[in-house]
């Protein structure tokens, strides 16, 4: 009986060495790989994503289960994903063959710019006189008092130095703006954090990150200092920070203001942060604003939100994301699954001695 108990409590000390070792488990770096799209990206071991590993379409191969393949060997679908074209929002084949049409972007207003970006239709409102005439029927349905762009600052209208930059900007002393068009702003927005693509409109549901871009533009032949950038952004989005001026991460506030430091002649800054919306109830659209203060001046450029309610994130949830959950669950657990295993069957065994003894 002496015997069987040594063994017991040397396999509580190895039970407990294998329970430090899972307890001091990280999410190490380059865990698995699996596809995006055709290009192959690293995961650490909690499922992030890491660098990309190939690009299979570099070799007219598709991806598959964390591998290159041949595209013949996946099964064709013809409504595999949407994309542009033409303006309107289309079905693409596996292939990326167009098919046929998904949602037509055009509507009925002619004072609107509608396009497609990002698979998403948009409408972009101008009540300028730069796409349906002022004084029109859709110019009184749909621009209302919006006479932004007629060159008089209407303050009864609700028209600022926000609303309305180009009615109410303001001029330096002397009344030249040549400040003003030497240093410009330029503010973009997208939903895909690994897209080339920046937009000016974007269409955002629930639970979705959003990627701010701004463009700062020094077109004097001198360095600048002192330029204060901020942001506004709808109280739908929270700011996550990620703040960054010219891919190098910085501390500090993008909706309080923050001091970019010199700007060299004829250059650029690009200042890059993000956001993401919680719950929300709201279906319509809202602007995104960001501003430039520089000698006593204020530039600023807009981005439009259209926020959608019934839109929700469910990125990472498909027909086999239980099957992916417990395969993270067994690659992390498994070395207690399998002590607890060996744990319960000697404890079975050293009971039913102790009890043949007794």
């Amino acid at each position: 009986m002496n015997k069987f108990i040594k063994l017991f409590l040397i396999l509580i000390v190895v039970f407990l060495a294998v329970a430090i070792d899972c307890l001091a488990f990280s999410c190490n770096d380059h865990a698995y790989r699996d596809c995006i799209g055709d290009n192959i990206f690293w995961y650490d071991a909690c499922s992030n994503i890491q660098d990309l590993y190939q690009n299979c379409s570099d070799y007219n191969l598709g991806c598959q289960y964390g591998q290159c393949v041949y595209k013949r060997e996946i099964n064709y679908t013809d409504h595999y994903y949407k994309s542009c074209y033409k303006g309107d929002v289309y079905w693409y084949d596996f292939l990326g063959h167009t098919n046929d049409l998904y949602q037509s972007c055009s509507d009925l207003n002619s004072c609107s710019v509608d396009d497609c970006i990002n698979a998403e239709c948009f409408s972009n409102l101008l009540c300028d006189g730069s796409t349906c005439t002022i004084g029109s029927a859709d110019y009184n349905n749909y621009c209302f008092f919006v006479n932004c762009g007629n060159g008089v600052c209407e303050e009864s209208l609700g028209e600022t130095e926000i609303s309305c930059l180009s009615d109410c900007k303001k001029i330096i002393e002397n009344g030249d703006d040549e400040e003003i068009k030497n240093l410009s702003i330029s503010f973009f927005v997208k939903k895909d954090e690994f897209s080339q693509q920046w937009n000016k409109s974007m269409q955002i549901g629930q639970n979705e990150t959003a990627h701010f871009m701004i463009v700062l533009s020094n077109n004097f032949d001198y360095q600048i200092d002192g330029v204060i950038v901020s942001a506004e952004i709808p109280n739908e989005i929270s700011y996550l920070g990620n703040l960054k001026v010219d891919d190098i991460a910085i501390s500090g506030d993008i909706v309080s203001g923050i001091e970019i430091g010199s700007v060299q002649a004829m250059s650029q800054k690009t200042i890059t942060f993000e956001g993401k919306t919680q719950t929300f109830a709201i279906q319509e659209t809202k602007n995104a604003i960001a501003f430039i203060n520089f000698v006593e001046s204020l530039q600023s450029d807009s981005i439009f939100l259209n926020f959608d309610s019934t839109q929700v994130n469910l990125a990472g949830i498909s027909s086999n994301s239980w099957q992916t959950s417990l395969w993270q669950f067994l690659k992390r657990w498994y070395m207690w699954i399998l002590a607890g295993i060996v744990m319960v069957f000697l404890f079975s065994v050293v009971f039913k001695r102790i009890s043949s003894n007794v």
